[in-house]
């Protein structure tokens, strides 16, 4: 999205709903969207697609600020240009929005909207799991 922002408020928002059991039946229906997600996926994309709009709409209930009009525009955007769904990644207010498209021709043409084709970044699946890809070394 491109904003800088400090996640700290919404976190602390999200945690202290958690202790208090507030979020207990959001954080539970986005839990088990993982099981969907694994027995879904290999069906079709669009069940990726789905899967990320329902767990946006789940994320955005969890603390006031997750979204804004630049998000959701570009949610809606996307969706017009043939995506079959997408959520924000991180805490909120900004980051990087992750969305699906049926094939490559539409999301091709997605991206080709873009004056500044830098910030897009194309994900890919890879078979070894978690890895570190940068570490820092302290001084």
């Amino acid at each position: 999205i491109g904003a800088v922002r400090t996640s700290r408020s919404i976190l602390a928002e999200q945690s202290e709903k958690m202790r208090s059991g507030i979020n207990f039946e959001l954080l539970t229906a986005l839990a088990d969207m993982t099981n969907r997600f694994c027995l879904e996926l290999p069906s079709s994309v669009n069940t990726l697609g789905e899967l990320l709009s329902e767990s946006w709409e789940l994320k955005r209930q969890l603390a006031r600020g997750v979204t804004n009009e630049e998000i959701e525009s570009t949610l809606r955007d996307a969706k017009k240009h043939g995506a079959t769904g997408g959520k924000l990644l991180g805490a909120g207010q900004s980051g990087y929005v992750l969305i699906a498209f049926p094939n490559r021709q539409l999301r091709e043409k997605y991206i080709d909207q873009f004056p500044n084709k830098s910030r897009i970044v194309l994900p890919g699946i890879d078979k070894a799991g978690c890895v570190v890809i940068f570490r820092s070394e302290p001084k």
